[in-house]
């Protein structure tokens, strides 16, 4: 179910509207896209803007099971809220940030407690980065996200929100460009994570911490570059520092750390200093949703599930964990860049829309 909100006009468009004599009869209309949840389905429709400032929303998912509608308006020259009324019985309640004259972005909550996340006026590729769903952000970039081997017999560890809704066997790609498929062996929609399994194993295995995570601890995570470009340079590594041990909504399974994360990344293991897995990152709310921190060399609020919730999802469900020595003393980043590369891949596949 999905109650997905678009906003549409900026106020100073809609003025501009009205000196050409109202052209259009004086309203401007732009495509929407939106999600909830970590429902795989997409909304689409169209949002219109009128000069006074308010506006309408219609919204479906690609089957027309669910249908939302609602109005909006502006409170200011680059924000304002508004409602939805969808076909299943829930509400929602949004509000949204203009980007220019004729996009924005914006979130809100349905009546159930589901995260709405929306863009418009805005294609597909740059709406990506505004959604809050590793699965159809990655799906707009085309690319679903990252995953890591943990064993030498071919088992991966991914997020559930990456291959969740997957139509086919996964598609993995290593970063030196190697292919293989892979396919679902166990998911946890409600850890967020998913077990892989694969025809063959990998260069190199990771090593897990055997210490607890601490406040200020440098992490870092391997980044592939979206829409399926791959790149083995040592700047696919990104740095940062672990800002929390729990989800800005006190989830204790979430560590919040300052190392910058996108929909390519989500899946791929976050590491300490020294190389030894601490977490499988999970997620972003970027600076441009208005989550940024208030440290000034932060770009956004990124999130990884705990190595050890990882660990038990997998021994509950019988899936080895490979326990090579200690990593050892801290690496750099270059030298990161080569051990990273012998286990992450990218992962995709085909997903209903």
């Amino acid at each position: 179910m999905h109650c997905s909100p678009y906003n549409a006009v900026q106020p100073a468009r809609l003025a501009a509207l009205a000196l050409s004599a109202c052209l259009a009869g004086c309203s401007v209309t732009v495509d929407t896209l939106g999600i909830i949840g970590n429902d795989p389905k997409l909304y689409r429709g169209a949002s219109t803007g009128y000069s006074d400032m308010t506006g309408t929303i219609k919204m479906a998912t690609a089957d027309g099971s669910n249908r939302c509608t609602g109005d909006f308006q502006y409170v200011t020259m680059k924000a304002g809220y508004g409602s939805l009324t969808c076909s299943d019985g829930r509400s929602a309640q949004i509000q949204f940030t203009a980007l220019n004259m004729t996009t924005g972005y914006g979130t809100g909550f349905t009546s159930d407690g589901q995260t709405v996340s929306f863009v418009y006026g805005m294609k597909d590729a740059e709406a990506a980065q505004y959604l809050r769903n590793a699965q159809v952000a990655g799906r707009l970039e085309g690319a679903a996200g990252a995953g890591f081997f943990i064993n030498a017999q071919g088992d991966l560890l991914t997020t559930a929100d990456v291959v969740h809704g997957c139509m086919s066997a996964i598609t993995l790609r290593t970063p030196a460009g190697d292919t293989m498929t892979a396919n679902i062996v166990a998911l946890d929609t409600d850890l967020d994570l998913a077990a892989l399994h694969a025809s063959r194993g990998p260069a190199t295995l990771p090593h897990w911490a055997t210490s607890a995570s601490q406040t200020g601890d440098p992490v870092i995570a391997y980044r592939f570059p979206p829409a399926g470009q791959l790149s083995g340079d040592s700047d696919a590594v990104v740095t940062g520092k672990l800002t929390a041990l729990n989800r800005a909504n006190s989830n204790p399974s979430h560590l919040q750390m300052t190392t910058p994360a996108q929909a390519a990344d989500n899946g791929g293991p976050l590491v300490d200093a020294s190389g030894q897995v601490v977490g499988v990152v999970s997620g972003w709310l970027s600076d441009k949703q208005g989550w940024a921190t208030t440290d000034t060399g932060a770009q956004a609020v990124n999130f990884a599930i705990k190595g050890d919730i990882a660990k038990t999802f997998l021994n509950n469900h019988g899936i080895d964990i490979a326990t090579p020595e200690s990593a050892g003393d801290t690496a750099s980043v270059a030298d990161m860049g080569a051990i990273l590369q012998g286990y992450v891949v990218q992962l995709s596949c085909q997903t209903a829309s």
